[in-house]
């Protein structure tokens, strides 16, 4: 990438800013060669004090490759290419590090050279160059040497309107960055020069090769009067309002904020501020900290115009071509991940991480913690990412690092929660967040995300309760930490809880309140999420359309970023709502949809539950001629929930499966499988899940006869409905009239009873 550094009058602290961004990059990694391009003012070396100045003056540089190609081609009578007359190093002197931060001076122009060099300045006939001496080849060639030689290529252009200057910046510079003061003239002029390289004959010249333009405000005196201040802000936000290149439209509103400051000690002295800070006085340090932010922030923005490669990816790729495992692992930080995630690109996150070497990873448990969690999160190797999240574990408690260790302790039980093996879970979640609340006392945040995923882990195992008590603690904390993506989690996960305890008007607050926060966050994914949650419980109101309308827009974001979890819960949830509308073929072709990218993730709860749900199709569809194969679906979806140590999936299919045998006349085989679901529901306060259970209980007395005991279980259910409305089973109520029916018309039905079967069937 190469980067001409230009101003049109003044110089603005040009020079100081390319040296600056030169270092910042070098420090970065990259291979970083500056061009001194400013013949008439030259003096980059200057600013790198380790150097010997008039060493450096006094080897060839830019001028002296000029004359010597031409030289060169004087002597020889069958023209040759510039690679065969030119050797580039000749020229270019190398600052450190063996030449990964070189310059290529102006010329030479020690002591014993400088008036050969002025001469040489002057009389130097540019328009010449191109039209009789291959002007126009060689500087192809140059440029082409240029991005073969360094990673970062930045060039000090002349000040003002040159022909010196258009080379460096017409020809040769991929990005041209201009520097604009303070004053009507500088406005004025650079907007004429802007307009200038954004004209359609530059674009010819260049050969179709786009030119990036980048404008920025210089020497911004924020201590100065309000009134000067207020008026550079906004006739520069004026005049190049239209100039934000579109690859920072996303970074940046206005050029304004990539602003240099003005610092006095900075107007005096050839100091680079990024690599002499820790050397100057206390007094200056505000300052100091002030120019390395907008040189940091200048930094950053300039790569992200790199024409050869996306702006996020360009370091990083740069990193690992090279092998650089440590300059890599200092991008991938949760930031880096969380963009990727929200863009869809968790495949080229996986990509990166797939490069680096076994003996590389375990000096780096962090990025096993990262690429685990990329794991679990994204692409469902959850066994993968377990093992990952041990390996973790090990290398930090080797280290000492007993907090860390937790942590993947903590990761260990997500990998176990989205497999199914919720018991598990929520003992290796227990675990970690004791040992957090031992090492890591002071970390509240930290604390609170494994209070969280405890949580989460006692929901996957049916533990309503313990899993509403933990998420209420953890939304507490991180309100307080004003964590807005954690808050946000939180409702959601609150939501899932109430929604299964039956609390439908609670559970459509939290989760309305989710997507609320990640509208406002602009977090695709998890909007997807919540979404789908508020579609489920809009479905059990039964607002069907309107359920279908929300779960059918979270599936298309989730689809459109790749997260292939969101999208099997969106399928699931149109499913229910279909179900509800009792469109029996619609439902099952989004159960089995849905089961599809299930199993693809590993989301074994949600396989469990869309076995419940296909089994519940067969049995409302077809009634007596497919109980059999329902009963079946039912039978081994209650197997697996057994096995995963998924009770709340286990309770669903217990039901079902003792309904299918009320159904068959199978009385007593039934009673089993109601007793072990209202044990668990009531247990874990699933209000609406245990009322079914009852009265499918109490029906199946009915019907064996057992009249006593059934009005003992009717009155259990009754006992069970909240305050004075339900938002029970309707298909339930509707199935069991007989057992209603016959209970309102006895004289020995209790008053109260009476009164609540009442309400049911109204």
């Amino acid at each position: 990438m190469i980067c001409t550094f230009y101003s049109f009058k003044g110089g603005v602290g040009r020079t100081m800013a390319l040296a600056n961004i030169a270092e910042l990059y070098y420090q970065a990694g990259f291979s970083v060669l500056m061009v001194d391009w400013d013949l008439e003012a030259p003096g980059l070396e200057r600013f790198f004090p380790a150097i010997d100045t008039e060493a450096v003056r006094s080897r060839p540089g830019l001028t002296d490759m000029l004359i010597d190609y031409k030289e060169q081609i004087t002597r020889k009578v069958v023209r040759e290419t510039p690679a065969e007359l030119i050797d580039l190093d000749t020229y270019i002197t190398p600052i450190r590090d063996n030449g990964r931060l070189s310059l290529l001076t102006s010329g030479r122009r020690g002591k014993s050279h400088f008036a050969n060099y002025a001469r040489t300045v002057l009389e130097f006939d540019w328009q010449d160059f191109y039209q009789n001496w291959g002007g126009g080849l060689f500087f192809n060639w140059l440029r082409e040497q240029f991005n073969a030689r360094a990673d970062i290529i930045l060039i000090d252009s002349r000040t003002g309107v040159t022909e010196m200057g258009g080379v460096c910046t017409y020809h040769l510079a991929d990005t041209v960055t201009m520097l604009c003061a303070s004053n009507e003239q500088n406005l004025e002029g650079t907007l004429d020069m802007a307009a200038k390289f954004k004209h359609p004959d530059v674009l010819a010249l260049r050969q179709g090769r786009p030119l990036e333009v980048l404008i920025i405000p210089a020497r911004v005196d924020d201590w100065a009067e309000a009134e000067l201040h207020n008026w550079f802000r906004t006739r520069f936000n004026e005049k190049f309002g239209s100039f934000l290149p579109e690859a920072l439209h996303d970074d940046l509103r206005t050029l304004w904020e990539l602003k240099i400051p003005y610092v006095p000690l900075y107007a005096y002295y050839e100091k680079v501020a990024v690599r002499d800070h820790e050397k100057l006085p206390a007094e200056d340090t505000i300052g100091t900290e002030r120019m390395l932010r907008a040189f940091n922030r200048l930094a950053k923005t300039i790569i992200k115009l790199d024409p050869d490669l996306p702006s996020d990816e360009r370091a990083v790729k740069f990193y690992l071509s090279r092998s650089h495992w440590s300059k890599t692992e200092s991008l991938l930080d949760h930031d880096t991940l969380e963009a990727f995630y929200q863009a869809g690109q968790a495949g080229i996150l996986n990509d990166w991480l797939s490069k680096f070497p076994l003996p590389e990873l375990e000096k780096r448990p962090r990025l096993l913690l990262l690429w685990g969690q990329m794991l679990v999160d994204d692409f469902g190797e959850h066994e993968r990412a377990m093992t990952l999240f041990k390996l973790a574990q090990d290398l930090f408690q080797t280290q000492g690092d007993l907090v860390r260790a937790a942590e993947a302790q903590v990761w260990q039980s997500v990998g176990l929660r989205m497999t199914g093996r919720a018991k598990e879970a929520v003992a290796l979640a227990t675990t970690g967040l004791d040992q957090l609340k031992t090492y890591a006392e002071g970390n509240l945040w930290l604390i609170a995300w494994a209070t969280r995923n405890r949580g989460l882990a006692y929901g996957t195992a049916g533990n309503i309760l313990d899993a509403l008590d933990d998420t209420r603690q953890a939304l507490a904390q991180f309100m307080v930490l004003n964590d807005k993506h954690l808050v946000a989690l939180c409702h959601h996960d609150l939501g899932v809880s109430l929604e299964r305890q039956a609390n439908i008007e609670e559970a459509k607050a939290h989760y309305e309140q989710a997507v609320h926060i990640w509208q406002e966050l602009d977090h695709d994914s998890n909007l997807a999420n919540s979404m789908i949650g508020l579609g489920t419980v809009l479905s059990k109101f039964g607002s069907y359309q309107q359920a279908l309308a929300i779960l059918s827009e979270a599936l298309e974001i989730a689809l459109r970023v790749g997260a292939k979890r969101r999208a099997a819960f969106a399928l699931a949830g149109i499913g229910e709502a279909h179900l509800g509308q009792e469109s029996f073929q619609e439902a099952a072709n989004a159960f089995v949809e849905s089961t599809r990218y299930a199993d693809e993730v590993g989301a074994k709860s949600l396989t469990v539950a869309n076995e419940v749900n296909l089994s519940e199709c067969f049995y409302y569809s077809y009634q007596s001629q497919h109980l059999p194969e329902a009963l079946n679906v039912a039978y081994q979806a209650r197997k697996t929930a057994d096995e995963n140590g998924l009770i709340f999936e286990k309770g669903l299919a217990c039901i079902l499966e003792g309904q299918i045998r009320v159904r068959m006349e199978e009385y007593s085989a039934s009673y089993d499988l109601f007793n072990q679901a209202v044990t668990y529901f009531t247990t874990n306060h699933a209000v609406e899940q245990a009322i079914k259970a009852e009265l499918w209980w109490a029906y199946a007395l009915l019907l064996d006869q057992r009249r006593r005991e059934a009005i003992e279980h009717l009155k259990s259910a009754v006992s069970l409905i909240p305050g004075n409305i339900i938002a029970g089973p309707k298909k339930t109520v509707a199935e069991i009239q007989a057992l209603l029916a016959h209970f309102l018309t006895q004289t020995d039905t209790p008053t109260a009873v009476r009164e609540k079967i009442h309400r049911l069937v109204q």
